[in-house]
């Protein structure tokens, strides 16, 4: 049973609270991750493996840290599919580069890997040793615990990376996340009991994909966010269209690329 004061320290989630903007579960075991993560990027030799169950929070971590350190780091995050090869990888850092403005003010360059498991056999071991251009960057592998054991029988130098492994929810933290998700959903936080509690943490492991699996609401709100982001980016580059066509044909207008920058980032 769940303790008789874990839904003492909850407020009742109020309608004001609803958000259309789905945003991350921050725990403190995730900001001590973070801060673990940018610690060893900015002081440690070694490349970064990122272990946990699937649904854990691999890859939310990775955005967390990404998004506090996008004005410091150039970061590029790449999904591995099966066949990717050394020469796709280079391209995709490269076209990461051209896209990126704060690429030549970087203080530190991440490459991130996820879903690692389903590079090529031998090819982490290629990463972490032969190519110059990719060991400019400090890499951080993602893998579930079965995924990485798999792994080090052929890539073997995945032992000499730093491991941090992300765990899955005490069942505090568990009713905690419950508590967030209920403003952004239907679900009516004061239905949440002791029973209840127990039933879902059984169910979901307290493994938060399994828990939002339970909250169909927030996917739509992803998807929904999705969209919102595809089509304030339609109307910028419309506007940005428009400020070019109005440059080219009158001189007094001035065209501020770097302010351009801010505004897409903000927004995207």
């Amino acid at each position: 049973m769940a303790d008789k004061d874990i839904f003492s320290s909850f407020k009742t989630p109020s309608l004001f609270q609803k958000k259309s903007v789905f945003q991350p579960f921050i725990t403190q075991d995730i900001n001590k991750r973070v801060e673990l993560l940018s610690h060893l990027v900015e002081n440690s030799n070694k490349d970064v493996v990122v272990l946990g169950l699937k649904g854990v929070g691999k890859s939310t971590l990775i955005s967390i840290l990404v998004k506090q350190k996008k004005e410091y780091w150039f970061n590029c995050i790449i999904n591995a599919t099966n066949h990717i090869s050394y020469e796709n990888i280079l391209d995709k850092i490269n076209q990461a580069k051209n896209k990126s403005f704060y690429y030549k003010l970087a203080e530190h360059n991440v490459l991130v890997i996820d879903d690692a498991s389903s590079l090529d056999a031998g090819l982490i071991n290629s990463i972490l040793t032969q190519n110059i251009a990719i060991r400019k960057f400090k890499v951080i592998f993602l893998f579930t615990h079965e995924e990485y054991e798999k792994k080090l029988f052929i890539d073997n130098l995945l032992n000499n990376c730093y491991l941090i492994e992300l765990e899955p929810f005490t069942k505090r933290q568990c009713a905690e996340f419950i508590n967030f998700l209920a403003p952004q959903s239907n679900f009516n936080f004061l239905e949440l009991n002791d029973n209840k509690l127990d039933e879902i943490y059984t169910e979901t492991h307290g493994i938060p994909g399994n828990i939002l699996q339970l909250f169909p609401t927030m996917q739509d709100i992803k998807n929904n966010d999705n969209a919102l982001n595809i089509l304030l980016i339609a109307i910028i580059m419309l506007v940005i269209l428009a400020l070019l066509t109005q440059s080219l044909s009158d001189p007094s207008v001035k065209f501020n690329q770097i302010s351009l920058q801010y505004v897409l980032d903000f927004i995207i």
